[in-house]
């Protein structure tokens, strides 16, 4: 049996039994600061306990390692160009508020929220579209992040951007 605990920021997982009238228990960090992720979470390895697939009482057992595994599972993309990686992208974030993706079918510099105007000014500037993301090097990013003339805050605001849309698509 599982229940959920929040200690400060983070919530943790509370398994229990009991052995001849012992009560045993463990408490493992999720790692995470969401109710709703942990619930879900919570959910899983409540699955895998009944299963018999994971002890929650071994030495060595781990609940971030274990939903890692699970979820490194649930990830075959396949993204063969840039332009399918940032489609992929605009996707994902689909359900943000227009300012950040809009996913018009007809995109212009005028009409897209700020993902879609980093990441686009971004493949037009480096002519990369038909590149494979694994191509994609340290010098395409600096090309549109140190382009002279930039301020800061620009400079600052295309790193976000990029960072965001790099882990998303975790190549």
């Amino acid at each position: 049996m599982a229940s959920l605990k929040k200690r400060g920021r983070y919530y943790y997982i509370r398994f229990s039994r009991t052995i001849n009238g012992k009560r045993d228990r463990i408490t493992k960090s999720l790692k995470l600061r969401y109710k709703d992720q942990a619930e879900e979470a919570l959910e899983k390895l409540e699955e895998l306990e009944e299963s018999g697939a994971i002890d929650p009482f071994a030495k060595n057992f781990d609940p971030v390692v274990i939903l890692d595994s699970l979820d490194g599972k649930d990830h075959s993309i396949n993204l063969y160009t840039v332009r399918e990686a940032a489609d992929y992208f605009y996707m994902k974030k689909s359900h943000l508020s227009n300012s950040t993706v809009k996913n018009a079918k007809n995109r212009t510099m005028d009409s897209c929220g700020a993902y879609e105007q980093a990441i686009e000014h971004f493949i037009d500037l480096n002519g990369i579209a038909d590149l494979s993301p694994l191509m994609v090097r340290q010098q395409h990013f600096e090309n549109v992040i140190f382009k002279p003339g930039i301020k800061p805050a620009t400079r600052h605001f295309y790193f976000k951007q990029f960072r965001v849309w790099w882990k998303v698509i975790r190549i």
